[in-house]
């Protein structure tokens, strides 16, 4: 008789891994990783990524590597026989096949407008467009973890996100009132001490809530301290691309 198998939640690691649980309907001895077929659905050719089998009894874990800058999706289907423990007898394998869907693009600034030229006692707007949605930001991180803010001192900023389906046309100047436009202030991450890996915060204890997931955001400093030169340096590891 076959052996049922169900393929578990796919989880997206960080470097680009996938795993995908696989749980046996008894003990088994899996001889290869082949007993599982891989074949392309949409997106990037499969050409490149790699997988791996772990695991023993009736709980399996196939890891896939991608490289970095891929999306796609690919399907994970039952081809094979594997041992049954207890009695020594080898035997097929079924299961319902799964969909598997990636996206390792790597974040990169590729736009942003910082003015020239500013007067004190008015609002000055920082706008930064990405290759790819994000996460990390949130409304009080902006200097902390996102950005380095070097030269005049702007003092404390609002953080916004853009929610319209079209992208915001950097050439046009920031309405002075935001309210009733695309631009959301960020959201809170939740009370309290962080716990790696539940609430949306990651193993490093930063958040990445999908309540802030954007591609666009607009800085505002409400209340420049000073005139003068003024350059944010992005921070290595600030934000997160997209991993599904």
């Amino acid at each position: 008789m076959a052996i049922n198998t169900t393929f578990g939640t796919v989880e997206y690691r960080d470097g680009g891994s996938v795993a995908l649980p696989l749980t046996f309907a008894e003990n088994v001895i899996v001889p290869s990783k082949t007993v599982f077929e891989i074949t392309h659905v949409s997106g990037d050719a499969l050409a490149g990524i790699t997988y791996y089998l772990v695991g023993e009894a009736t709980d399996y874990e196939a890891v896939f590597k991608i490289p970095q800058d891929r999306s796609g999706s690919f399907q994970v289907s039952a081809n094979g026989d594997v041992l049954k423990t207890a009695t020594g007898v080898w035997d097929n394998i079924v299961a319902t096949a799964l969909t598997v869907t990636y996206n390792t693009t790597v974040p990169k600034l590729i736009n942003w407008d910082v003015p020239a030229n500013y007067d004190l006692g008015a609002p000055v707007d920082v706008r930064v467009a990405y290759n790819s949605v994000v996460s990390g930001w949130h409304v009080n991180n902006t200097q902390t973890e996102i950005f380095i803010l070097e030269g005049a001192n702007l003092g404390s900023d609002l953080p916004y996100k853009w929610t319209g389906r079209a992208p915001p046309n950097f050439d046009e100047p920031v309405p002075a009132d935001l309210t009733g436009t695309d631009w959301q202030l960020l959201a809170t991450p939740p009370a309290g001490d962080p716990t790696p890996n539940q609430n949306g915060f990651d193993a490093d204890g930063q958040w990445h809530g999908k309540a802030n997931e954007g591609q666009y955001f607009l800085i505002r400093f409400p209340n420049p301290q000073e005139k003068g030169i003024f350059n944010l340096t992005p921070r290595v590891g600030g934000v997160r691309g997209p991993v599904a």
